[in-house]
């Protein structure tokens, strides 16, 4: 059986005089490999207007075991 992990887009972007703080801003949507991944975020980037410096991050989707065990945890079940 194949494992498919998705990609999750992120842009962290630091606003034109708010100091040294971060946005963090997840793209909608998920992207099927890094390549695609990193295409988005570079098309992003470079359409972003002046005033903020910005970068992206890929980051493999947490796997569904995870969304399990958080399930557990916040229910206090076993299922």
């Amino acid at each position: 059986m194949v494992e498919f992990i998705p990609f999750l887009l992120l842009i962290l972007a630091a606003p034109a005089g708010e100091g040294e703080r971060i946005t963090v801003e997840r793209v909608e949507g998920l992207f099927a490999n890094v390549a695609e991944c990193e295409a988005e975020g570079a098309q992003i980037i470079a359409r972003r207007a002046g005033g903020s410096a910005a970068q992206y991050r890929c980051l493999p989707a947490p796997h569904p075991r995870e969304y399990d065990a958080a399930w557990r945890r916040v229910t206090g079940s076993g299922e």
